[in-house]
């Protein structure tokens, strides 16, 4: 069983951890994830070394896990990371998604401007790029809906 008081201790190391951490991160994630991990310690340290004090314990853990501002700083750089890396994986998908299109989409409206004479190749490109668009846009819109 934990002491109050050592849960109090952790609450305060908390309080702090959230104060260093950007505006829009999802510090209760976060903070729910660090109170575990901080309690897994604890609980460890207090099966190996029964006889010693709570609180001594908490703050070997504590060392152990860094200061608030550094925990803060960890995940702020994580979390822009993700951000880049989720940015560039969207630049990647639409820049192979033209060179698809460029693929598909020319040969096709060649195919159309010979086939029905009343439509010429620009048009037919036109058509088709707008499709492709209105694909992608929807295709777009499904995918963050369901996220």
């Amino acid at each position: 069983m934990i002491n109050p008081d050592v849960d109090k201790a952790v609450d305060e190391f908390l309080e702090k951890v959230g104060k260093h951490l950007p505006e829009g991160f999802e510090t209760e994630d976060l903070l729910q994830e660090l109170r575990d991990h901080i309690r897994e310690g604890l609980l460890d340290k207090m099966r190996a070394h029964p006889d010693r004090d709570q609180m001594e314990l908490l703050e070997e853990v504590l060392q152990d896990v860094g200061t608030p501002e550094m925990i803060a700083e960890e995940y702020s750089h994580s979390g822009v990371q993700e951000e880049k890396t989720e940015s560039t994986s969207k630049m990647r998908f639409f820049g192979i998604r033209l060179i698809a299109f460029i693929i598909v989409g020319v040969p096709a409206a060649w195919y159309v401007s010979n086939v029905v004479q009343s439509i010429d190749f620009l048009s037919a490109l036109v058509i088709l790029l707008v499709f492709a668009v209105l694909e992608s846009v929807l295709r777009l819109w499904q995918t963050e809906e369901d996220a």
